[in-house]
């Protein structure tokens, strides 16, 4: 997925996304470009946890647990079919991924 726009629009940007319990086989949304955004955990689904890691748009950067300004973990606890906003402290960062306690999908809403 990659992000073009550079103005806020009225129209969201729709995305499945394979969560996994591992940063490395967690598929990287490329957040450039978007302003925030929403995601659902599905029915019947057994993620409770997401822990986000982020990187910047710079050649050689890899991902990292993100944190929040006072230096803490971003993390949600979340619950099958369910709707969560992105949290705040990744606006701006160019690439995210949202590592679970269970692999499976989320499903994306990103505004741009």
């Amino acid at each position: 997925m990659t992000a073009t726009r550079s103005h806020i629009t009225r129209f969201s940007t729709p995305v499945i996304v394979a969560a996994n319990t591992a940063e490395s086989t967690t598929a990287e949304i490329d957040y450039r470009g978007y302003a925030g955004g929403s995601f659902n955990v599905p029915s019947g689904s057994s993620i409770t946890s997401v822990t986000w890691y982020a990187k910047s748009g710079c050649l050689g950067d890899v991902h990292k647990p993100a944190q929040d300004s006072a230096g803490a973990a971003v993390t949600q606890t979340v619950a099958a079919d369910k709707g969560y906003p992105i949290p705040i402290a990744l606006f701006g960062r160019a690439y995210i991924k949202p590592v679970v306690n269970a692999s499976g999908t989320l499903y994306f809403d990103f505004k741009g």
